[in-house]
């Protein structure tokens, strides 16, 4: 069974507020010695990112459609394009709702979408690429700059430059 995909050409992605929250996915046990024992519950942590669409009336029916009948009353998993840590651009990511969503009207037929979404599994940068950022006296915000300009200018290069040759 595919994935619902979140119809970007109709609805709006979040847009006034998007913030996530890393559920503590760890638990402590007392131990006799009075020490707290200490571990994860799960295999992997839980992000929780709360949502705010911006939607006018007719994408106010569209989102309930959604909602109610693509992603069976806000249950099931989809995908949706989202800012993720591990880049400058929208990554497709799975998520589903884990709350009922709020609406509030406002002025002129408008709505402000309310809600509380899961993301699946969110990546993070590879083991060298950390190895190399922590090197003693070398600046993160550097890095990164440094990093995303030469992506950049691969992807330029790329497509300036292929070695796709035709006959």
């Amino acid at each position: 069974m595919s994935l619902e995909i979140w119809p970007e050409s109709i609805l709006p992605l979040p847009s006034v507020s998007y913030n996530i929250d890393a559920e503590y996915s760890n638990i402590q046990s007392a131990m006799d010695s009075g020490r707290l024992r200490q571990r994860p519950r799960f295999s992997r942590e839980l992000e929780i990112a709360s949502a705010t669409f911006e939607l006018n009336r007719l994408q106010y029916s569209a989102f309930r459609y959604f909602w109610d009948v693509s992603i069976n009353r806000g249950n099931d998993w989809f995908q949706m394009r989202l800012p993720l840590p591990d880049t400058n651009s929208l990554t497709d990511t799975e998520i589903r709702f884990v709350s009922d969503y709020k609406a509030q009207y406002r002025p002129v037929g408008n709505w402000d979408i309310s809600v509380s979404i899961e993301i699946k599994e969110s990546e993070t940068i590879d083991a060298e690429y950390f190895e190399l950022l922590t090197i003693e006296g070398s600046d993160l915000t550097n890095w990164l700059y440094v990093i995303s300009n030469l992506y950049d200018e691969i992807e330029h290069w790329e497509d300036e430059h292929s070695f796709n040759l035709a006959p």
